[in-house]
């Protein structure tokens, strides 16, 4: 297992990965080098998916490279193992980037494009909402992103570095297989600044 912490819907420690990545400390290269992991560990227990991060040393042909982290890379293969539904089954959509059911991504565009204008004081609105939207995976990710305070994310004049998945087909004996979308932490060095 690369991540201690990682354990799969049953408990079981996760010991088998499609991808990972070394990152080099992203924006925060020059700075504390943690903001990402720190933010990470602050949205532990929301509804919030995140990935598992560890620091690491790299070595290169026996030479000394310094400090990385071993980042877990945010895919349908680690929502397959997350949340247990099979990766052919996700969509996932990474600042306007759909993966998987191109149909399902554009679902999402559209519904977003009407959310944005729609008057969520009406009752029919919300409703609507909720029933696209996992609600407490939404508010999580809005409150973690905001009491960190990334500034990569989102400003007056743009959003950066937004991650969502759904189940394409709704499996009763799964709950996260819902069709509803919940979202994803990455990207967070701007954070804390």
């Amino acid at each position: 297992a690369f991540f201690e912490e990682l354990t799969d819907l049953n408990g079981n420690p996760v010991t088998s990965f499609d991808k990972v990545t070394i990152r080099n400390g992203g924006n925060d290269f020059a700075d504390t080098y943690m903001r990402d992991i720190l933010a990470q560990q602050a949205s532990e227990g929301l509804a919030v998916g995140k990935q598992a991060e560890e620091p690491c040393i790299l070595f290169l042909d026996g030479e000394f490279w310094g400090m990385y982290i071993l980042t877990e890379k945010l895919e349908a293969e680690s929502i397959e193992t997350d949340y247990g539904i099979p990766a052919e089954n996700v969509t996932t959509i990474k600042t306007y980037e759909i993966e998987g059911d191109q149909t399902v991504g554009q679902d999402y565009i559209d519904f977003y494009n009407w959310a944005v204008k729609a008057d969520m004081t009406d009752d029919a609105n919300y409703q609507t909402f909720c029933e696209k939207i996992d609600i407490q995976s939404f508010m999580d990710y809005i409150a973690i992103e905001t009491y960190i305070v990334n500034t990569d994310w989102c400003t007056p004049t743009y959003t950066n570095n937004w991650m969502m998945w759904r189940a394409n087909t709704v499996d009763e004996s799964n709950p996260y297989a819902d069709g509803k979308w919940r979202y994803l932490l990455y990207d967070t060095e701007y954070s804390s600044n």
